[in-house]
């Protein structure tokens, strides 16, 4: 009997070891499971960069086809019949660039003096680009008699001019997004 005893012991304690081990392993079989599911998930693919948003900035207004008249090197080209004093230019320093109508697209404001032999005037371009990264007009003023080019305040592009040759008054002109669209308005 003690053999069976002994015998029933070491069965009873082998038997109490499997299942010990059995338990064991599924524990970790679990645990493994539970790992697994709890896992966070794979990385996504790299994706394809994409190509960089059309910069106006890029763009060369000093040799630029306006609507108007076409620049090169900053001037309309001098017409021998009509004399001096006639023409437009462009200082690129004063292009300022800012999205005033708020849809993403950085506008170009580009202002061209305008001379003739008795008044300069002062035709503002604005532009941003289209679909194909070309620029787009988006807007020009009606020619500002004595104005020179002006400068981002808030939300518009402000300028001062003056009423006339004969009436030298100042008064401010603004550029900026309302309703929609570029407007202008005057202000003494």
């Amino acid at each position: 009997m003690s053999q069976g005893s002994v015998g029933g012991s070491t069965s009873g304690r082998l038997r109490l070891v499997q299942a010990a081990a059995v338990a064991s392993a599924g524990v970790s079989l679990a645990l493994v499971t539970a790992r697994a599911i709890a896992a966070p998930p794979a990385p996504p693919p790299p994706v394809t960069p994409v190509a960089p948003q059309c910069d106006i900035r890029q763009v060369d207004w000093k040799n630029f086809a306006y609507p108007d008249y076409r620049l090169t090197k900053g001037s309309t080209p001098r017409d021998p019949q009509l004399g001096e004093g006639w023409g437009a230019d462009l200082d690129g320093a004063h292009v300022l660039y800012a999205d005033l109508d708020k849809n993403g697209k950085v506008e170009a404001f580009v202002p061209v003096e305008n001379h003739t032999p008795e008044s300069e005037a002062l035709d503002l371009w604005v532009y941003e680009t289209d679909a194909q990264c070309r620029p787009k007009l988006v807007f020009k003023n009606e020619p500002s008699t004595y104005a020179h080019a002006g400068t981002i305040v808030g939300d518009r592009y402000v300028f001062e001019r003056v009423k006339d040759l004969f009436d030298q008054r100042k008064f401010r002109v603004e550029v900026g997004y309302v309703g929609g669209r570029f407007v202008e308005a005057a202000r003494w």
